[in-house]
């Protein structure tokens, strides 16, 4: 859960499903599907750093947060014609 404790959803294809399935039977994780090296949840500052390295490693100039993301992938849905 992020900052002020809420869930957050989003919509799989079904291939990335198949994948998170098979890396899920094999880690076999209790808290969350990715944890950290202490077998809890991600704090947001790794995560946060996760994504920096991401977007500089592709070259990406542009600031790129995880809302900034989360809005993106929104915004393509709707384009999309895809119901939210």
């Amino acid at each position: 859960m992020g900052e002020r404790q809420k869930d957050r959803y989003t919509l799989l294809s079904n291939k990335t499903l198949g994948i998170l399935r098979k890396y899920f039977l094999q880690h076999k994780s209790k808290v969350c599907i990715f944890e950290g090296a202490k077998g809890e949840q991600y704090a947001k500052r790794s995560i946060q750093e996760i994504l920096r390295k991401s977007v500089e490693k592709a070259g990406i100039k542009k600031h790129i947060t995880v809302p900034t993301l989360r809005h993106s992938f929104a915004t393509h849905l709707l384009e999309a014609s895809t119901d939210l």
